[in-house]
């Protein structure tokens, strides 16, 4: 959920969808290597000599050095060795000269340097009898292969520079101009000073949980007070570390609204705890933004609203809501509900009715229902091991909770 009443006790959960697929028709991953799945037949079928399983699993090509026979070019085509001194070309019809011999490695032309990559076009698109080696330039590294299988000199993404100490060069941070290790991605040094406004990353990194006794690799703490003792644990997020800096400058510099999604997503992982750092730069970036008319000084000009400045009492009994409720012998009215949908990596994927997706336990629809029907109380519970939840690595949605009056308009639901 993406909004909290303030003071008000709560236990948050965070909610994973299933991804429900339709089953297919075929199955490619018990093919053993040199096998393919002919979907005519629904079986293992074998590739043939010097031949390789396709990367779909549902054909063959001709092995590294070999060439489909040109006389028989096709999917039952068979494959022939280049002669000494060629390669294959891309499309695996021709053997083209290589000027400095083959390299065994890959069985394709070599290059004097790791810096060059052989090259078999040309700009006319004519179909030269050789391959010929181009360097790369200093700004990028050589011998990337594409989708297609064509290599190519690729340039470093912003923030990285190269490492030509290693074969072949890799991507690293660029220190030189400010960059540094965040996670799996470099960051500006600059932007972690004037967005983090002096908040240690490693401090922001942590997330504490309450009331679970933890096992494995988070490191928990028994805290002892009178009268009462509890657990809680924190761990280190890489995913937090690696968002956040990003996320927050975005956000705080160009009012992005993706990268503002993230920022408040990263805060509900905390369970809203105001205390945490990340959710105290949020509340410190919302009280520079304007206040826009929803009755709340919490909701803000360009970020999620995820907090409530005023009392629960006044948010619960509000009279905003505008609907016609009757009880009739057919039954008790029904509240139309809505959720609001954001990936983690702050995308708006739309509206949906309410339905299962708060609940961890099975239930059908007809028990759903009964979470809408005006005067009802549900209560469901279950056992579920986090660990199988998190094994399935599925992507984790954020919900915003609404009501629709009859007037069509959306009214938030504090949770």
């Amino acid at each position: 959920m993406r909004k909290s009443l303030q003071g008000t006790f709560f236990q948050a959960i965070c909610v994973t969808l299933l991804l429900r697929c339709s089953l297919a028709v075929y199955n490619t991953s018990f093919c053993p290597g040199g096998f393919f799945y002919d979907t005519t037949v629904l079986n293992c079928v074998a590739c043939g000599s010097n031949k390789v399983t396709s990367s779909d699993g549902l054909g063959c090509s001709c092995s590294p050095g070999y060439i489909f026979d040109p006389n028989v070019f096709g999917f039952r085509g068979d494959c022939t060795q280049c002669p000494s001194g060629t390669a294959p070309n891309l499309d695996k019809n021709r053997c083209l000269n290589c000027a400095l011999g083959v390299n065994p490695a890959t069985l394709d032309c070599s290059c004097s340097t790791a810096t060059q990559i052989p090259i078999e076009t040309v700009q006319d698109g004519s179909n030269p009898a050789s391959k010929t080696c181009t360097q790369c330039d200093s700004t990028t590294i050589p011998g990337f292969t594409n989708s297609s299988g064509l290599k190519s000199c690729t340039p470093c993404p912003y923030g990285y520079t190269y490492n030509t100490n290693s074969t072949p060069w890799v991507c690293v941070c660029d220190t030189a101009k400010g960059f540094v290790s965040a996670g799996p991605t470099c960051v500006s040094q600059t932007d972690i000073t004037d967005t983090l406004n002096g908040i240690a990353l490693v401090d922001a990194r942590r997330l504490t949980y309450y009331n679970i006794e933890p096992t494995g690799d988070a490191t928990s703490i028994l805290a002892e007070s009178s009268p009462l003792s509890y657990y809680f644990f924190y761990v280190f997020s890489l995913l937090t570390f690696s968002l956040l800096v990003k996320a927050v400058s975005k956000c705080k510099k160009y009012q992005d609204p993706t990268a503002c999604g993230v920022f408040a997503n990263l805060c509900v992982l905390t369970l809203y705890n105001e205390a945490h750092p990340i959710c105290r730069l949020y509340s410190d970036y919302s009280t520079t933004l304007e206040t826009i008319g929803f009755d709340d000084a919490g909701a803000k000009k360009y970020i999620p609203w995820l907090f409530f400045t005023k009392k629960a009492d006044s948010i619960i009994f509000t009279s905003i809501l505008n609907v016609d409720l009757y009880f009739t012998r057919s039954g008790s009215p029904q509240l139309n509900f809505v959720l609001a949908k954001y990936h983690l990596n702050g995308t708006y994927l739309g509206f949906e009715s309410l339905d299962n997706q708060l609940q961890f336990c099975y239930s059908t629809s007809q028990i759903s229902k009964v979470t809408s029907t005006l005067g009802a109380n549900f209560v469901s519970s279950c056992q579920v091991e986090a660990k199988l939840l998190l094994e399935r690595q599925e992507e984790m949605i954020f919900y915003e909770m609404f009501v629709i009056d009859k007037d069509k308009n959306y009214i938030d639901i504090p949770v």
